[in-house]
């Protein structure tokens, strides 16, 4: 009986320490400051206080491992030559061939290769007490703790690659839709009946048509269902595009009309973004004073009400930070398309889709075209001026992001949609 009741405190008591451990690594986190673990790959751990016996670090760019990982990203959003974004397999493939090694000694994987893709650290943003270290279940939202740390790639990047990932996942789309060999699966679909319009061959394969799968799947009743020579709606899309949206003057004007219309988008965030710069200054004002009065020993810095108050305020500072990021990267400005990057920026593309191997083709026309709705005489390529004005700005085809993946249901009242475009061309 004693024995138990040892037992019950004994357990109780570890719970408590437990909750004590967490609340102090929490608040350790919310200052800013490292939590003992092994450093993400890319970082290593500097002192950066010391409080009484007590070292706090914070994450450094390690200048050896991050070239490494600009290099990854690098792979993973412009690829090799003219091969287009690697996938993590090819990633890791090409580290691993090339000589490239882990921190350890070990060759890559997988598995850590994907989870460094996918690391907000990267950008600026480690995210701590992401999930239970037992269970690993994950926490919720107001419980995650975001630390601002030295970024390694940039922010556009970062998100580029995340929408390439996600166009890959095959929970998402299908492998063959992002990566097979015909040009246009994913994209384009029947204008009837909006289904996908897939391969069908005739006498032998000598001849390949795209074909509404409804028919198919669901028999006539679901739609007469048509078909289009493969290699001429390749062409006419192709053609369409280079001619009709990627020659430097029609690109130019498409682009200028564009930035008269959201304008007024953008003087709406001017007041918001006066806003949370003014909640930013304020945040970092009462940080700079706390600190001060630790340092003329005005207050005691270990004093938890003290500590409360300055992981509030770091808090604060950094959602008015993130805030900030997210308003400025919405943010469209009238004057960043310059008659240089308009003619860069289509020779590329031109070149891009119309010449390479099917995969390359494919990877940069995804980032020109959301889907192409195919009738019996008539196609409709529809596209969006945010994604492609945001690409000839940032001089890269990649500056914008990754097209989002393929919308498998039509949804109506698309057209009307003011940041869409759309172009008819007869078959």
């Amino acid at each position: 009986m004693v024995r138990q009741v040892f037992a019950i405190f004994d357990e109780y008591g570890s719970k408590e320490n437990a909750k004590h451990v967490r609340r102090t690594m929490v608040a350790n986190a919310k200052e800013g400051f490292w939590n003992g673990a092994a450093p993400p790959y890319g970082y290593k751990t500097i002192v950066a206080e010391v409080r009484g016996k007590k070292q706090k670090k914070k994450l450094e760019v390690d200048e050896v491992e991050a070239p490494v990982v600009r290099l990854i990203f690098d792979l993973a959003s412009k690829g090799v030559g003219k091969s287009g974004p690697l996938g993590v397999k090819k990633i890791v493939s090409y580290l691993n061939d090339n000589a490239f090694r882990t921190r350890n000694g070990n060759y890559w994987h997988i598995g850590p290769l994907h989870q460094l893709l996918t690391r907000a650290t990267y950008k600026g943003v480690h995210q701590y007490n992401r999930s239970d270290s037992r269970t690993r279940a994950k926490r919720s939202e107001d419980e995650i703790v975001e630390v601002a740390v030295p970024p390694i790639v940039s922010v556009d990047q970062w998100g580029a690659v995340q929408e390439i990932l996600r166009s890959k996942n095959p929970r998402v789309n299908p492998p063959q839709t992002v990566s097979g060999p015909i040009l246009l699966t994913g994209v384009a679909r029947c204008a009837e009946c909006g289904a996908a319009m897939t391969i069908r061959t005739g006498k032998s394969g000598r001849y390949r048509y795209y074909s509404c799968a409804n028919p198919q799947a669901r028999g006539k009743s679901a739609c007469s269902g048509h078909s289009v020579r493969m290699g001429r709606l390749d062409e006419a899309v192709t053609s369409a595009l280079c001619e009709r949206v990627l020659e430097p003057s029609r690109l130019e004007n498409l682009l200028r009309e564009i930035g008269d219309r959201m304008q007024e988008v953008d003087s709406r965030d001017r007041g918001e973004l006066l806003r949370v710069e003014a909640e930013l200054a304020e945040a970092k004002l009462r940080l700079d004073r706390l600190h001060e009065a630790i340092e003329r020993g005005i207050v005691d810095g270990s004093d938890p009400q003290f500590v409360s108050r300055i992981a509030k305020a770091t808090t604060d500072r950094d959602v008015a930070a993130v805030a900030k990021e997210r308003i400025l990267a919405r943010r469209v400005n009238g004057v960043d398309i310059t008659p240089d990057k308009v003619v860069a920026f289509g020779a590329v593309m031109r070149d891009a889709i119309t010449a390479g191997e099917i995969p390359f083709r494919k990877t940069y026309l995804r980032l020109l075209v959301d889907e192409i709705r195919v009738g019996p005489a008539v196609a409709l390529i529809r596209g969006r001026h945010d994604r492609l004005r945001s690409r000839v700005a940032g001089g890269s085809p990649f500056a914008g992001g990754m097209v989002p993946t393929t919308v498998q249901e039509w949804r109506a009242g698309r057209d009307k949609d003011a940041n869409a475009y759309t172009i008819e061309i007869m078959l």
